[in-house]
């Protein structure tokens, strides 16, 4: 155990090996925390509470050494780290990024990568949330225009304004459409699919304005060829024909570039959607809803004039905390033909989706629980989707057993499990979270992994008023 020279407010960290499992298993500890262990070889497992274990790709002989490294990151954070003696160190390593030479020694190592995992473990340095090179600069951007803004002068005044502007001008396009990783629910930086375009600041009135005298204006976005014959909803009208279920069709045009993100606010996506959205003026867009609640949002694709861009969006009147650690379902590019493209949605999208759902759903019916006293085992049942649709869930202990049993789960000797048939996937759903509350109040963590595609039930939303709609049923 180690005090830090400046502690944080977090609650701490603690890192020790898990005796039932013998794995190296770490809990506690905030947002920095969790990004600090996920890279140093650290597994997040989403349950009723927030804990990570050691990566099984880290060999045996190497695990002591790998938590050591972990704790004297953490350490040097400022958290206050409670370690088992194979995992504590004294040491505190400096993971600051607080020069220009630190930032190029890792533009260096990334131009001399040799695979792209070992380009991926760099960016990660560049895009973490919490105390990567974006959300570093961004924050000191923010910290010299709060300096500069106090100091009073008007030319001060000017600077600070300037800072500002390009934390959110020009450092808020990059961390909107150039980092991936959301962890947050609608509304939200992490879900929402590119960051608006902040407006135009008028001319300053006088000498004294708190404007920037010298402001650079915000590139335009980039517009279509005007000889585009591309329709979107004539594609979206077909498309609804082909997919499986009856899909009813909203279509919108747009006046303004602004006008795009009000009809995206929910699209699931931080990849190519989201790209092309933050770029282009896309001047059209089109809403598909199945009559089970799943939405779609079709767009043209910019770059590719035989292609549409198809992308989710995530369900409504979830709390935002929910959707931390799920994947988006990113969005795809499909060929100008509404059948070939409905194959591809259905095989590829809509899978995808299905379990980002219900890995959301899960989190909503079991929210975070406040950490266990130390010293306390946490009981968990896992829950694993079978190939043939089925959850197995795995439990020894007795409660949990018949809480599974009262919720419609049955033994099964050949899976040596509890399991629950998919015959119905809707009523599937409800058992699972029915189960999930039910042991949660018993004092048990939930692990549902990855499904195959389990169907959930979601709630059919209003559509937007002054939407043109057309209604489609096979």
């Amino acid at each position: 155990m180690n005090e830090p020279a400046n502690p944080r407010k977090a609650a701490g960290v603690t890192v020790a090996r898990d005796i039932g499992t013998g794995r190296i298993i770490a809990c506690g500890g905030d947002g920095l925390a969790h990004g600090i262990l996920e890279r140093t070889f650290f597994l997040r497992e989403v349950h009723s509470t927030t804990w990570h274990r050691m990566s099984p790709t880290v060999l045996p002989a190497d695990q002591a050494a790998v938590a050591q490294l972990a704790v004297a990151r953490i350490q040097a954070a400022g958290y206050w780290v409670e370690a088992d003696a194979e995992c504590a160190t004294e040491t505190k390593q400096d993971r600051s990024v607080t020069d220009g030479r630190s930032i190029a020694n890792l533009a260096a190592t990334i131009r001399e990568a040799a695979s792209p995992a070992e380009v991926s473990d760099r960016l990660e340095e560049v895009t973490a949330p919490h105390d990567g090179v974006l959300a570093s600069l961004d924050q000191l951007l923010h910290s010299l225009a709060a300096v500069d803004n106090g100091l009073g002068g008007p030319a001060d005044r000017h600077i600070a304004a300037r800072m500002r502007y390009l934390a959110g001008h020009r450092l808020g396009p990059i961390t909107a459409s150039g980092t991936r990783r959301p962890h947050h629910g609608p509304g939200s930086a992490g879900h929402v699919t590119a960051r608006r375009p902040h407006p135009h600041l008028p001319p300053p009135d006088g000498p004294d304005d708190p404007r920037p005298m010298f402001e650079e204006p915000m590139p335009a976005p980039r517009t279509l060829p005007n000889d585009d014959s591309r329709n979107v909803e004539s594609f979206t009208t077909m498309l609804s024909e082909e997919l499986p279920g009856n899909w009813t069709v909203h279509h919108h045009q747009h006046q303004q570039h602004e006008d795009q993100f009000v009809h995206a606010e929910e699209v699931w996506d931080l990849n190519e959607v989201a790209a092309a959205l933050a770029e282009y003026a896309l001047g059209t867009d089109a809403h598909l809803t199945c009559d089970d609640g799943t939405r779609l949002y079709v767009t043209l694709h910019p770059r590719h004039e035989e292609e549409f861009l198809v992308a989710a969006m995530a369900p409504s009147g979830i709390a935002p905390d929910a959707f931390a650690g799920v994947r988006e379902p990113d969005g795809i590019a499909v060929l100008a033909d509404p059948e070939r493209a409905a194959r591809a949605i259905t095989a590829d999208l809509l899978p995808r989706y299905d379990i980002a759902l219900a890995q959301v759903r899960h989190n909503a019916m079991n929210p975070p629980q406040p950490l266990p006293a130390a010293g306390v085992q946490v009981q968990q049942v896992v829950m694993t989707w079978l190939e043939d649709g089925a959850l197995a869930a795995v439990t020894t202990a007795r409660p949990a057993a018949e809480a599974l049993v009262s919720e419609g789960f049955a033994w099964d000797t050949a899976a040596s499990a509890y399991v629950l048939s998919g015959d119905d996937t809707r009523a599937q759903a409800h058992a699972v979270q029915a189960a999930g509350a039910r042991l949660a109040r018993l004092g048990f963590a939930t692990v549902l992994r990855a499904a195959v595609r389990p169907t959930a039930e979601a709630t059919l939303p209003t559509p937007p008023p002054g939407a043109r709609t057309t209604v489609r049923t096979r």
